[in-house]
């Protein structure tokens, strides 16, 4: 018998199904879409946050918006790029370094990722890397550019560029006409270039008219005042600090001193003790603490300060000198004698200092004077800043033989044998200095 044919079944779509597939479909690509405008509408407005708040200077409010941003946008170039901008303005420069190696890769434009690298070398000491970018933005355009002004100065006082330091300056205050910082920076520029001290107070003045609330502002203008022997003046600024940080010895030492000046040992006396309660081992108040019990015929007792600030200021002049002349009184002239000859020999590397530093103004450039600086920093007790200076130099001259000498020695005293036996040898395979 033969089989029967096999039929295929066939099932024709009604009307009524084929409705049914296409109205799935279309709710299928409408939750998409609704999806997809979700999301770009979240970031849409994630973004503008993000940009309004950095704009504004509300760096908290810039993280939390960009956080919804890349919540969405993982691969958003720009979200990258604020992001490090961010972190660069809350002191996480590792951070910066990652998000703007991100942004890059995901194809944001160059040229402002290289500003903001330039600034966060600036901002690491890195100064031959940076200053060619950041003056090469300046100089080719007059757009307001606060920031890039402010790393330019930076890295110039850091090397003694202070003439540099000053224009900088100047473009940072044209730049940024509302900003109470560069008015104070500049202070310091006054202060190394030809410490005018009216034009200091011009500065000082003029940062707290921008910023009532800067308290270095207000401090320096005090001490500036009082500088200038102008007592009553200082002794009102160093009342309006001190209203605003009842505890801060420096606070309470400008008021000690100034007090001094007008006469009132009574009031110096008690802003003195206040500082040394607050900080034992300030070298300066208890100098002129030392002075007041001097003048009360209280000997022992001034000695007993001065040696105290020896033990914390051996290289002071004015405590070695004070406690010279209070050896003097008690009558162990040996003593005194020994004492002044040391402050004979403070007030020489004293001299040598200031000959260094203003050659160094003249050279900013000259490693032998960066290194000789250095050790005058070490030897005399600022080994933090000595320090820095000799890392500076072996920054851009790793060869350098003195340098590394000095940090051979430096190691050496913290007992670090490792590393100073790195330097001895970095040393001994150096050309010998120019």
């Amino acid at each position: 018998m033969d089989a029967l044919p096999s039929r295929r079944l066939r099932f024709a779509p009604s009307g009524r199904a084929r409705w049914v597939v296409v109205t799935i479909a279309a709710i299928v690509v409408l939750l998409v879409a609704g999806v997809v405008i979700r999301d770009e509408l979240r970031a849409r407005a994630a973004r503008e946050a993000a940009r309004r708040s950095l704009a504004d200077g509300r760096l908290a409010k810039a993280e939390e918006a960009l956080g919804r941003w890349l919540g969405v946008r993982p691969r958003a170039a720009e979200a990258h790029f604020l992001k490090a901008r961010v972190a660069l303005g809350q002191e996480r420069p590792q951070e910066a370094v990652v998000e703007l190696v991100t942004a890059r890769a995901l194809g944001y434009p160059a040229a402002p990722i290289d500003r903001l690298e330039a600034i966060l070398r600036a901002r690491a000491g890195q100064h031959a890397e940076a200053v060619p970018i950041l003056r090469r933005i300046l100089e080719g355009s007059e757009a307001p550019d606060p920031e890039v002004a402010e790393a330019l100065a930076r890295v110039y006082l850091e090397t003694y560029r202070f003439r540099a330091a000053a224009d900088a300056i100047d473009r940072w205050i044209r730049d940024a006409p509302d900003d109470a910082t560069p008015y104070l920076w500049r202070t310091e520029v006054r202060e190394r270039l030809d410490p005018d001290r009216e034009a200091q107070i011009d500065d000082y003045r003029a940062a707290l008219e921008r910023d009532p609330g800067l308290d270095r502002a207000q401090l320096g203008l005090a001490d500036a005042l009082r500088l200038t022997g102008r007592t009553e003046e200082a002794a009102a600024a160093y009342a309006s600090y001190l209203a605003r940080r009842p505890d801060d010895p420096a606070g309470h030492l400008g008021a000690g001193l100034v007090a001094e000046d007008r006469g009132d040992e009574e009031s110096a006396a008690l802003h003195l003790d206040r500082t040394l309660a607050l900080d034992p081992a300030n070298a300066p108040a208890l100098s002129a603490r030392a002075s007041i019990a001097m003048r009360r015929g209280e000997q022992d007792a001034a000695l007993a300060l001065l040696d105290r600030a020896v033990r914390h200021a051996p290289h002071d002049l004015e405590v070695r000198y004070r406690r010279g002349l209070c050896l003097a009184r008690l009558g162990r002239l040996d003593e005194a004698l020994a004492e002044q000859q040391v402050a004979a020999r403070l007030k020489e590397d004293d001299r040598r200092l200031a000959e260094i530093q203003q050659q160094l103004i003249q050279n900013p450039g000259d490693p032998a004077l960066q290194v000789e600086i250095a050790r005058w920093l070490i030897e005399h007790g600022h080994e933090e800043e000595g320090i820095r200076w000799a890392r500076k130099v072996l920054g851009e001259r790793p060869d350098d033989r003195e340098a590394n000498r000095l940090m051979a020695r430096i190691h050496e005293r913290a007992g670090d044998h490792g590393l100073a036996n790195y330097f001895r040898l970095q040393a001994e395979a150096s050309p010998p200095s120019k």
